[in-house]
């Protein structure tokens, strides 16, 4: 045992010697003495800051966990574990991000700030997966805690996610109170911005927040929900995106559209697996592409909503003019679907075999079945007295 002993020793001292002639003791010593664990641990914080800000959301991850792994009982810890959640967010790991948020929640030298803002964001990835009664769970959380949230979130943006969650769920009650405690919180934040001056920058985001959601499980019932949803939120995404800012007035502007894409994905998906099926699922197909006839129609009411809420002049501003152009294609293609699908969807196949018939001129009676019938009941009658 001393032997081994000895022997690691002696290579250490030897370890010690070769580096002694490659760095020069004075910069070890002051590197050692420079450097503190605490600014260590802050250096590596920023780093993933950093990475952050460049998009580089893998790398920021694993910064992160490793800062946790070094120091674990860090003050910097549970802010890693909140911007890492971030992270995850943005790389669309909505569990992982859940999981991140969750410790935060649950850490014991969090701030109580801290927790508010991770309640909050968890209404973000619940919405992402479709879990509309966590979302709104993670909201009511979050407004007991508005002390501690931003202003314009706790006025504005939680009474508007709140208001929209419960429109989907159908409580239409609840949504036009939270509504209307949201319009009031954004009137008192523009009150604000015109006293001060200030920048539009954070009212694009404030309002982008308030007007974000998800498409949801799609069915006539419950798009339903989800249109009155959407008809306030597209109005938020809509002034976000008349603020004219470069970064928020332009993600408004894609979220919009892609709001507006997934519904008519969808749309599209129903109407080609009703196109799908066999014989005996006939009737079943007719139903969906009514269904996709009825949802269409609903589509266009909020496009019509979207249009009427343009402010004159908006055209000029470049997010605005995305969206306009992209609704106007949009609104033709749901044209084109309705025409094709105005009358031979409605039919029996035998009802649409004689349709075409006619059209083509190989039927030229016109009478229904109910007067046939009576014409051949007065011919039998006729050939009896006889």
């Amino acid at each position: 045992m001393m032997c081994a002993l000895a022997t690691v020793v002696s290579g250490c001292s030897l370890f010690h010697k070769a580096a002694d002639k490659i760095l020069p003791p004075v910069k070890t010593v002051h590197f050692a003495d420079d450097i503190t664990p605490e600014k260590l641990q802050e250096k590596q914080f920023e780093s993933g800051l950093a990475l952050m800000r460049q998009g580089n959301y893998r790398e920021a991850v694993a910064a992160f966990a490793q800062l946790n792994r070094d120091y674990p009982a860090s003050k910097f810890s549970p802010e890693a574990e909140y911007q890492s959640a971030r992270c995850q967010e943005h790389l669309h790991d909505f569990p992982l991000a859940i999981t991140g948020y969750r410790a935060v929640v649950t850490h014991s030298t969090a701030s109580e700030k801290l927790k508010a803002m991770a309640l909050y964001r968890l209404s973000f990835c619940y919405e992402a997966l479709g879990d509309e009664v966590r979302v709104l769970a993670a909201l009511e959380d979050a407004i007991k805690r508005k002390d501690l949230l931003a202003g314009e979130v706790a006025t504005a943006e939680v009474p508007a996610r709140l208001a929209a969650v419960y429109a989907r769920l159908g409580n239409r009650e609840s949504a036009l109170t939270y509504f209307a405690l949201a319009e009031k919180g954004l009137e008192q934040i523009r009150r604000k911005a015109r006293a001060e001056g200030s920048s539009p920058e954070w009212l694009a985001k404030t309002l982008f927040y308030m007007g974000q959601m998800t498409v949801s499980a799609l069915s006539t019932v419950s798009f339903t929900n989800q249109i009155q949803s959407l008809s306030q939120a597209q109005l938020y995404l809509l002034q976000s995106a008349e603020a004219n800012h470069p970064v928020w007035s332009e993600r408004a502007a894609d979220q919009l559209i892609q709001i507006y894409s997934e519904l008519w994905q969808r749309v599209s998906q129903r109407s080609t697996n009703a196109d799908e099926g066999g014989e005996d699922r006939e009737s079943d197909g007719r139903n969906a592409v009514l269904e996709a006839r009825d949802i269409s129609g609903q589509i266009l009411a909020a496009l019509d909503e979207l249009k009427l809420a343009k402010l004159p002049g908006d055209e000029a501003v470049p997010a605005v003019n995305k969206i306009t152009q992209f609704t106007e294609e949009l609104r033709g293609k749901i044209g084109l679907f309705l025409s094709q699908t105005a009358t031979s969807s409605l039919l029996t196949p035998e009802a649409e075999a004689l349709r075409q018939e006619k059209r083509e001129g190989k039927v030229k009676d016109t009478e229904s079945i109910l007067e046939k019938r009576a014409k051949e009941k007065k011919t039998k009658g006729k050939g009896r007295n006889t």
